[in-house]
């Protein structure tokens, strides 16, 4: 007889699940075998092993959550077939790329699922809401449960009929049930009447293992056409340690650069990501930064997510800006994206 795959199940304490009759907020093991009566399905699926874990912000997990979710996970792997980890929508796809990196190593599935949190418009009323909010949230963990039963070494997000890689996915505009897209990949596998994992996308064996160490004093600025140097950087705070400029084919002016090689001789690293660059583009970009001496890291093939989370692992484990360079362009866990030689633009 085969043995029933035992899964096991992340949460952090204060998580809360709307249901249509009452809301359960897990706490202890009752609460999770009390939330899972709610979804009978899953135990024909697997055997669930509760894997709970004390988080001072559950709806905001920092970087010490995550290395204690990957070490749960570590401590746990011999004796489960997979993972999955529930979390707020808002924040689980920091978690689940962080997830990424810290686990490359790892050689089952970790899927990352939640509440399907829907845009209150007022145009259904509060019981029909909380309603189509628990169907959904109910395909979510159904679907992640059954991948996590399936031979893979991909943390992955699971939200409406697809499923994606975790450091390549990316809040989506459109107004989907999936709520995420996945940049320049075909998904991992997508839902119609069962799941079907796309076997060209999966990582075919693991990454090599990272030290979990993060340095999270990295901030993000957003740079605009014609925007004035005391602008762009006048929020900078002084304990940042690495500071990202988020542009959309915005070109960095020559009048920037006394400025970046100011916060750069500071002892801060600087990164400028532009995802509408083509390599042409970048390495031209790049020229320019050696020309006028300037230590810049240029990305232009990974998620916003992905590239703050890498930042964070780079300023812990790396001293010169030449390591930190390697570490950001070096594929760790799969987030590198391909880019086009010229002119295409890949969104």
């Amino acid at each position: 007889m085969k043995k029933k795959n035992v899964i096991g199940l992340l949460a952090s304490n204060g998580t809360t699940f709307s249901l249509p009759s009452k809301t359960i907020t897990i706490k202890t093991e009752k609460d999770v075998f009390g939330l899972l009566e709610y979804f009978p399905e899953i135990a024909l699926i697997c055997s669930i092993k509760p894997l709970l874990f004390k988080s001072k912000s559950p709806n905001n997990l920092m970087t010490f959550d995550w290395i204690t979710i990957a070490r749960l996970i570590s401590t746990n792997q011999n004796d489960l077939t997979g993972f999955v980890l529930i979390n707020d929508l808002a924040t689980i796809i920091q978690t689940a790329s962080a997830l990424s990196f810290l686990l490359s190593h790892f050689n089952k599935p970790v899927v990352c699922t939640g509440l399907n949190k829907l845009e209150d418009d007022n145009k259904l009323p509060s019981n029909s809401l909380i309603k189509s909010e628990f169907l959904g949230t109910k395909a979510n963990l159904i679907n992640a449960f059954q991948v996590a039963t399936m031979p893979n070494c991909e943390v992955s997000l699971m939200f409406g009929n697809q499923l994606i890689r975790a450091n390549r996915a990316f809040r989506s505009t459109e107004n989907t049930i999936s709520a995420f897209s996945c940049l320049r990949m075909e998904a991992l596998g997508k839902i119609d009447f069962g799941i079907k994992l796309n076997e060209n996308s999966l990582r075919q064996k693991p990454g090599t293992k990272i030290i979990p160490d993060f340095d999270d004093r990295v901030q993000v600025v957003y740079l605009y056409p014609g925007m004035s140097t005391n602008l762009l950087f006048s929020q900078t705070s002084a304990n940042t340690k690495a500071l990202i400029i988020q542009s959309a084919g915005a070109p960095l002016a020559a009048s920037y650069f006394n400025e970046l090689s100011s916060i750069a001789k500071s002892g801060r690293r600087l990164v400028f990501r532009d995802i509408l660059f083509d390599l042409t583009m970048k390495n031209s970009l790049q020229n320019k930064f050696a020309q006028e001496n300037l230590e810049i890291a240029t990305i232009n093939n990974m998620t916003l997510e992905s590239t703050i989370i890498k930042t964070m692992l780079a300023l812990a484990q790396t001293k010169t800006f030449a390591e930190f360079n390697e570490f950001l362009d070096r594929d760790l866990a799969g987030e590198i994206a391909p880019v086009a030689a010229k002119t295409e633009v890949m969104l």
